[in-house]
């Protein structure tokens, strides 16, 4: 009786270790540097990399935020390094602030190019990074 018991709880545990393991490697809790840039006055390029553990991979912008103003460019490019790619509409501004201020276009399966519009109200405006897949990722940009 004792070995039978003993042999369940083992079990018990295995499974329970495994759960843990598997939960553990798919919840990403940012490893990576979130950093800015302030691109007054020129336009902006952002590098899109990954973090990636046992079993998945996160993108995220190499600057997290950006400040820009009107009439210029953000350029978002994937990691020469890896093979990933844009989804449709990879990038995307999503902020009910941001219809038409910053149209943005594929340049191929691993480029972005967004206008930023004349007359871009200042504001935050939330975008998207889609990533064949991957998880969205919705970082920021600072209107000024």
């Amino acid at each position: 009786m004792r070995a039978k018991t003993l042999g369940a709880m083992v079990a018990v545990g295995l499974v329970v270790a495994a759960a843990g393991f598997f939960v553990g490697s798919s919840v990403s809790i940012q490893k990576y540097p979130h950093k800015g840039d302030d691109c007054g006055g020129r336009d902006c390029s952002i590098v899109i990399k990954f973090a990636c553990g046992v079993f998945t991979c996160e993108a995220y912008p190499d600057k997290e935020v950006v400040l820009t103003d009107p009439n210029h460019k953000i350029e978002f490019e994937v990691d020469s390094t890896t093979t990933h790619e844009f989804d449709t509409d990879g990038i995307k501004f999503t902020s009910s602030n941001s219809t038409g201020w910053f149209p943005c276009q594929a340049q191929g399966k691993t480029k972005y190019k967004c206008d930023i519009k004349d007359k871009t109200p200042a504001g935050l405006y939330k975008y998207r990074i889609l990533i064949k897949g991957l998880s969205e990722v919705d970082p920021w940009v600072v209107n000024y």
